[in-house]
């Protein structure tokens, strides 16, 4: 992989990772509908002739077709709402802890895992300590920013650098988002069937696989 074949594909994953944290971490506006309905938008998932361009393209379609509906704003902020905010009691927890050991607990020993990737990464969230670090819209949010160091990096040849945080998102994405990813779309669609933000986790599943063989590839890359 050559500089300029490396830069491109960095610049893929910062695009995808943006997309997917500003999906999950909060309200859409109509500035993110406008991302999921762009041309662009495809052209991104579809950059790379790998085998999960078709899947992410089918859930980016399934999106885009509720993200143009009549109304589509309103109907997928209370959707987002009763989703992952409440006040009512979460049909499905978006949270890792949770998801993967079936306790309720927030803040539990599986939340400071997660806690320390961002702190060995110089991160701290924003809304640290009111919500629980693990939750899936500050999970996909860290690799989010992490991809998009790695372009300043690769940008101003800090390939050190580059090297450690391809590492650290690596680490993250097979340990963490790799695994209860997957749970989460499962457990979203039986709960809420098919909606946008379903396609959404399906969307992101796909997302964190493709990744993990970029990261390899990016790796193997710099040694």
């Amino acid at each position: 992989m050559d500089t300029e074949t490396m830069s491109l594909v960095l610049s893929n994953r910062s695009f995808l990772w943006n997309l997917v944290a500003r999906g999950f971490a909060e309200e859409p506006e109509q500035a993110f509908l406008g991302i999921v309905l762009s041309e662009h938008a495809k052209q991104e998932v579809a950059l790379l002739d790998d085998g999960f361009a078709d899947e992410m393209l089918a859930a980016l379609d399934g999106m885009a077709s509720f993200a143009s509906g009549e109304n589509a704003l309103p109907q997928l902020r209370d959707e987002y709402v009763r989703f992952f905010v409440g006040p009512e009691e979460l049909a499905v927890a978006p949270w890792e802890s949770v998801a993967r050991s079936g306790s309720k607990a927030l803040f539990s020993c599986g939340v400071l895992q997660v806690r320390e990737a961002y702190r060995e990464a110089g991160f701290l969230p924003a809304s640290y300590p009111h919500v629980a670090d693990d939750f899936i819209g500050i999970e996909c949010d860290f690799m989010a920013k992490l991809a998009l160091l790695m372009c300043s990096d690769a940008q101003a040849a800090e390939w050190e650098l580059l090297q450690r945080r391809i590492s650290q998102s690596l680490e993250f994405a097979e340990n963490h988002l790799g695994v209860w990813l997957p749970m989460l779309a499962s457990s979203m669609h039986e709960a809420y069937g098919s909606c946008f933000y379903t396609l959404l986790c399906d969307f992101a599943s796909g997302a964190v696989r493709r990744d993990s063989a970029v990261l390899r590839s990016l790796r193997e890359t710099l040694r």
